[in-house]
């Protein structure tokens, strides 16, 4: 999997070796590629994905991080698994900003 490679398709292992192949649609929003989600009754969102094996504060984790929060936020969310854009990681973000449409009576809670 490597960053910036949304809309064009990637392979990721998983914990057992599967290879999962996967195009994501790309979006036109600015502040770069936000892929397309994945719903329940994907297969691959059922597999126990593996630990993150790289460094949590390395720019590349980081970048990854911040397309999770911009699709989470892209999609109406307060909270986003990694898998469910077909990032293959045990990784997920939560928060919910003031005046979220989705959850109109939900106080704040900072981006985790």
């Amino acid at each position: 999997w490597a960053f910036g490679s949304f809309g064009v398709g990637f392979a990721s292992a998983g914990r057992s070796g599967d290879v999962r192949t996967t195009r994501c649609a790309q979006s036109t929003d600015a502040e770069g590629p936000v892929p397309a989600l994945r719903f329940l009754g994907d297969p691959d969102l059922m597999q126990p994905q593996p630990e993150v094996s790289e460094e949590v504060q390395g720019a590349e984790f980081q970048s990854r991080l911040k397309i999770l929060k911009e699709a989470m936020s892209k999609y109406g969310g307060i909270g986003i698994a990694a898998p469910q854009i077909g990032w293959w990681v045990r990784a997920m973000c939560f928060g919910i900003e003031d005046g979220n449409p989705r959850y109109p009576a939900a106080p704040p809670v900072s981006f985790q």
